[in-house]
């Protein structure tokens, strides 16, 4: 299989927040505002390190650094540090002849949980800079700033060289302290934070996290897809492909990728979608690499391992290969599933290792849960109202998918539940439909996929308005309005907030004229909570104004007096 979508960095897209503080990091560094002289980039797998680190090194390219990028290995993990000394010395040539050999800087073997300043560290950390002074004195008079980008981190701590975050740490300290023209980014998988010593870590180490993309991040590169390849994707097809993808780059680039390998003509249609819809939302890889029996049995033996790493040596114990193992891993290595580097193999990517590792549980329970939601839409599509004892089962797999983090599966009961509800709301069978909906959102929103909840509650809200339903309408409102609030969407906060706070107010406005003081006050105390919420300092006061005049009860009008001397009303600001 052709992966070039996964691999182009052309088609990177987003990131932008990331990047524009790496840029400012960079300024300070030259300005000599920053004392810092490294970083950390870090995320959950399948975030697009390898690619940020990429445009990072674009970035420090037009600040004028000199960029030496690596990528760690677990054949070069025994020897990094001499080959990163070896690299500093090159950058002044005339001085090389000074230096001590690759033998001086053997990585030094130590018990685990070693103390940061222990002795031997400190011995080795001093030996590295053995003569680097004479470097610096000409990096600095010639005004010359070098950055050291360094790919998969995380080898040391497989490789179990897990004192080399240690050395590092106090590489990037000396370099602070004595204030070299030099700075090392480190990327690193989330899981192996832990490894690095946290004493004063972001004081020595610029921090960047990537988290999940947007949808509209996500747009652009299927956009960029389109350009890059002459291709028409339909918009059903990106909508689903942004879900699909749930915010992880690699996985919507290896969706998209599956789906262009597999599109007749030059448009990604619907029907090539259904073709492979259940591959890609099964993260299959079988099927998504065209994996034959001997090929998946050398995957399933490296996810087996502990860590993402075996030698040659143990899968040549594997007996039952009908091919010969070298055209195997010479396949695998072609559909870029697999490294072989000297004694070692390990999947290319740690996402790749994971999905594989999980595949055997996480297929079970997908099928479990499509029987389940075939069942209940067609009970849905024959008129009647969903089944209870489905629906129960359904929540019990649901619970299970959130303990084993298998967003794949969630996503999927979400989508269905939102694709059921609008049935039964064509059935006028609304509280149902506010069940499903509900249930959908509660779902996104656990998975903090806030976008999408968020939107799907701002819609639901719009269509239960038009429909007359106003109960459903202003519960999706108010909370729709704290999801925008997770998102940073002020304005949409406060217009959602405002718009459920209204029909709160309508609410006890009617049981206002009923004389029903327990639940006039119950729907008054709503709107004023969401007006509030919605910076509406004005209407809040109105409210407890109206309340006072309508409620009897004593208790409940001072109630809202006291609430009336908390809002503070803001003078309105002009555009």
């Amino acid at each position: 299989m052709a992966d070039a979508i996964t691999t182009n960095i052309e088609l990177f897209a987003g990131r932008t927040d990331e990047i524009n503080r790496f840029r400012d990091f960079l300024t300070r560094v030259k300005s000599g505002s920053e004392e810092k002289r490294g970083g950390i980039l870090s995320s959950t797998k399948g975030m697009g390190k390898t690619f940020t680190l990429m445009r990072f090194e674009e970035l420090a390219q037009i600040e004028r650094f000199q960029v030496i990028s690596l990528k760690l290995t677990p054949g070069t993990v025994d020897s990094f540090f001499a080959d990163l000394k070896n690299k500093i010395v090159a950058l002044v040539p005339e001085k090389k002849k000074r230096f001590g050999k690759k033998a001086d800087l053997i990585m030094p073997t130590l018990p685990k949980g070693t103390a940061t300043a222990s002795k031997v560290i400190l011995e080795y950390v001093n030996e590295f800079f053995r003569g680097l002074d004479d470097v610096q004195e000409k990096l600095a008079a010639q005004k010359t700033w070098t950055m050291f980008l360094v790919d998969d981190m995380e080898f040391f701590a497989i490789r179990d060289f897990e004192n080399a975050y240690h050395i590092i740490l106090e590489i990037i300290r000396k370099l602070r302290k004595d204030k070299y023209n030099i700075v090392m980014v480190f990327a690193i998988s989330d899981e192996f934070m832990k490894y690095i010593p946290s004493d004063n870590l972001e004081s020595n180490l610029e921090l960047t996290v990537l988290r999940k993309i947007s949808s509209k991040e996500a747009q652009i590169f299927l956009k960029r897809v389109e350009t890059k390849y002459d291709i028409t994707i339909e918009k059903d097809v990106k909508e689903k492909l942004v879900r699909a993808g749930r915010g992880i780059p690699f996985v919507l680039a290896l969706a998209t990728n599956y789906l262009y390998v597999n599109k007749v003509g030059s448009t990604i249609d619907e029907e090539t979608w259904n073709k492979c819809k259940t591959a890609i939302l099964e993260e299959d890889i079988v099927n998504i690499f065209s994996l034959n029996e001997d090929e998946l049995n050398i995957l399933e033996t490296i996810a087996a391992s502990k860590e993402n790493l075996v030698t040659l040596s143990e899968l040549e114990a594997i007996s039952d290969l009908e091919d010969d193992l070298n055209n195997i891993l010479t396949c695998l290595q072609e559909k870029q599933l697999l490294v072989v580097e000297n004694i070692f193999v390990y999947f290319s990517s740690k996402f790749l290792f994971q999905t594989l590792k999980r595949t055997s549980e996480r297929l079970n329970i997908f099928g479990s849960v499509n029987i389940l939601l075939d069942l209940f839409k067609e009970s849905i599509g024959a008129g009647k109202r969903p089944d209870i004892h489905l629906k129960k089962k359904l929540d019990e797999l649901t619970d299970i998918a959130f303990r084993d983090d298998l967003n794949t599966i969630l996503t999927e009961i979400a989508e269905q539940y939102s694709i059921m509800g609008e049935t039964l709301i064509a059935g006028e069978m609304f509280y149902d439909a506010f069940i499903l909906f509900s249930s959908a959102i509660d779902i996104l929103e656990k998975t903090m996929d806030y976008e999408r909840a968020a939107l799907l509650c701002d819609g639901m809200a719009k269509r239960f308005s038009k429909l007359k339903k106003p109960y459903y309408a202003r519960r999706f409102l108010a909370e729709g309005a704290q999801l925008y609030d997770k998102i940073g969407s002020d304005w949409k906060r406060n217009a959602l907030s405002r718009s459920a706070a209204m029909l709160y107010e309508e609410a006890g406005d009617v049981y206002a004229a009923e004389s029903f003081d327990a639940f006039t006050r119950l729907f008054y105390r709503r709107a004023y909570s969401l007006y509030k919420a919605a910076n509406e300092g004005a209407r809040a006061k109105k409210i407890c104004e109206k309340a006072r005049e309508s409620i009897s009860n004593e208790i409940y009008r001072r109630e809202f007096d006291k609430l009336a001397k908390q809002i503070v009303i803001e003078p309105k600001r002009e555009n």
